[in-house]
């Protein structure tokens, strides 16, 4: 996963003038299913829309995203709600981890995922433990 445009400003901003990111406080991030590769824009760009969506919030700790080795990746399993669409079928193709539940929120990073996700009704998109990961390269 790479970071998004306003985050790699932010974080060169962090190390070279000390200047803390407006998402510094936040206690959660939260996870998006994106249809299309939304790294240029924020959260809600290519979002997935099927009746039922909303992000995943995952906690700011070391028990939800533990880090090691230049990477951090799930502990627990992220759910997404279940799909509630009788007739169609949602391409998941990309993820994001951003700042905000809803809207426009900054993204932190955001990936393409190895395969295509198909969801349609009754389907709960999910990521197991250990199977989204970030690192830094």
């Amino acid at each position: 996963m790479s970071k998004g445009s306003q985050t790699q400003t932010d974080l060169l901003a962090l190390a070279f003038n000390g200047t803390l990111p407006t998402w510094w406080a936040n206690t959660h991030f939260y996870v998006a299913l994106h249809t299309a590769d939304p790294s240029s824009g924020a959260q809600n760009t290519n979002e997935t829309t099927y009746r039922g969506y909303q992000r995943a919030a995952v906690a700011r700790q070391p028990s939800a995203f533990p880090v090691g080795d230049g990477r951090a990746q799930n502990a627990a399993t992220i759910r997404f709600p279940k799909c509630a669409d009788p007739k169609g079928e949602h391409k998941i193709t990309h993820v994001s981890i951003g700042t905000a539940a809803t809207g426009a929120g900054q993204i932190v990073y955001a990936g393409k995922l190895s395969r295509t996700l198909k969801v349609s009704d009754l389907i709960e998109p999910q990521f197991e433990p250990q199977s989204l990961g970030i690192a830094e390269v």
